[in-house]
């Protein structure tokens, strides 16, 4: 066996996504008063708003499409306030089973890849009857069709996610007469079986999002498609806002990391016991051959000058790692826990290999928990064997994806993002999706890499550099 030297700065870990552009975004900012029907303002759509009664495919126009009205705001319980702009759109109180679509420029639907999709929206002073108003990926929801929507429903306060004529689900959120709503969903498109509908309402804002409200996972969306919707029902006053849609969405994915680990401690110093960094409830600890052999000192690490990428803000320094340890692991703990069923953790670093890339164990990696050992359910995923491959696997040898070569060679700096997505179903295979050297400022798109072989089946906390 033979040790890789590399050179790590840890970016950040959290329970929510990483910052990429929203795809399209539509603050209904048009004259008060004018109709939808049309309106082809915003960025990021292909087309004009097109409004439908009792279904997709009957067209209205003029008052029928409903009026643009003053904006809704938002706050959240600690009083933080959503950033708006423009106006807002009401639907027509005479309308049954309406709906408005508009296609994207942006397609979604690649297997492994996800959708976010947000708004506002404000019940109507009526409440009887066919109570509901929410949204969905795509343009035109039909009976039957495989699509997922959510957004408010029936009172006492109650909330949907389900595929329109099949089951769904809801919960008590407060949901009241002229109350606004802000909901927040995630499409995950599986490569095979059904999809994942993933829903928060009124969530804190500048926060990671958290366990989801609901959980809906019962048909597939088979294929590529583009556009958002949003559907009503029968002859009731709504008013939508805020409409954003996209692999990522702006505000609800820029929430800060849990854990920052920029290593900016002095040049030469080795990395056992230090105590920096935001987000971490005790110092680095470093072993070899494993998570329990501690080693200090030199083997522990030397804090070198920070590595640098295209476009991404950095800081402090970075961790050059021993060429003398052999599997050797950097762990610390973190104040905030992760696990929860449906919910999802993000973890990026950067990391560069120094040296000549060989056999055996030549790896860099990092995994979200404290310590990372043989059998043990956990995943991992970074830099792997020359040429340069790169791994997304647990830590048993057997049980990982095929490696994905993107050349390069010793010396290049490399950007890992990490997302595992918790099982809502006790028992059931949690997933590892791996992006490697994403552009900033651009939507992430599909993952390179994904990996389903176990269930970390309980909460857990902390990472590990391996």
């Amino acid at each position: 066996m033979r040790a890789l030297r590399c050179v790590l700065v840890v970016l950040g870990l959290c329970g929510s996504a990483a910052a990429t552009a929203q795809a399209a975004y539509e603050p209904f900012d048009y004259p008060l008063n004018d109709n939808l029907a049309g309106a082809n303002g915003g960025v990021g759509f292909d087309g004009p708003w097109t409004v439908t009664a009792n279904g997709p495919s009957s067209a209205v126009t003029g008052a029928q499409s409903g009026v643009i009205v003053a904006g809704l705001s938002y706050s959240d319980a600690l009083g933080q306030v959503l950033p708006v702009s423009g106006g807002a759109w009401q639907t027509n109180s005479g309308l049954q089973f309406g709906q408005a679509q508009r296609g994207t420029v942006a397609s979604f639907g690649a297997a492994g890849s996800s959708v976010w999709m947000s708004f506002l929206v404000r019940q109507a002073e009526t409440t009887a009857g066919v109570n509901y108003a929410g949204g969905t990926p795509g343009t035109g929801f039909g009976f039957g069709s495989a699509a997922m929507f959510s957004g408010i429903a029936a009172l006492p306060g109650g909330a949907v996610a389900s595929f329109y004529g099949s089951d769904g689900r809801s919960r008590d959120i407060g949901n009241a007469a002229g109350k606004t709503t802000l909901v927040v969903m995630r499409l995950d498109f599986a490569a095979s079986g059904n999809d994942t509908l993933r829903v928060w309402f009124d969530p804190v804002l500048n926060q990671p999002l958290g366990s989801p409200g609901l959980i809906e996972s019962l048909q597939n969306y088979s294929g590529s498609f583009n556009g958002a919707t949003l559907l009503w029902g029968d002859n009731r006053s709504f008013v939508f806002d805020e409409l954003r849609i996209g692999s990522d969405i702006g505000w609800t994915v820029e929430a800060a990391a849990d854990a920052y680990e920029p290593f900016d401690y002095p040049l030469g110093t080795n990395l056992h016991n230090a105590i920096g960094g935001e987000g971490f409830d005790g110092p680095w600890t470093v072993t070899q051959n494993g998570p329990t052999q501690l080693v200090t000192g030199a083997a522990s690490g030397e804090i070198v000058a920070g590595l640098s990428y295209p476009g991404l803000s950095t800081s402090g320094n970075a961790l050059r790692t021993s060429a003398a340890v052999v599997a050797g692991q950097a762990q610390r703990l973190t104040r905030h826990s992760f696990g929860a069923a449906g919910s999802s953790t993000w973890l990026s670093f950067l990391v560069r290999q120094e040296g000549s890339s060989g056999a055996g164990q030549d790896y860099a990696t990092a995994t979200p928990g404290v310590g990372f050992g043989n059998g043990a359910n956990a995943m991992t995923g970074g830099r792997g064997p020359s040429p340069n491959a790169f791994i997304c696997a647990f830590y048993s040898g057997v049980e990982c994806t095929s490696g994905l070569d993107l050349g390069g060679s010793p010396g290049d700096v490399t950007y890992v993002v990490l997302r595992v997505d918790h099982n809502s179903n006790s028992g059931a295979n949690d997933t590892m999706r791996a992006w490697f050297n994403p552009v900033i400022g651009q939507p992430l798109g599909a993952p390179q890499l994904s990996g389903s072989f176990r269930n970390y089946a309980s909460l857990f906390s902390g990472l590990s550099l391996v």
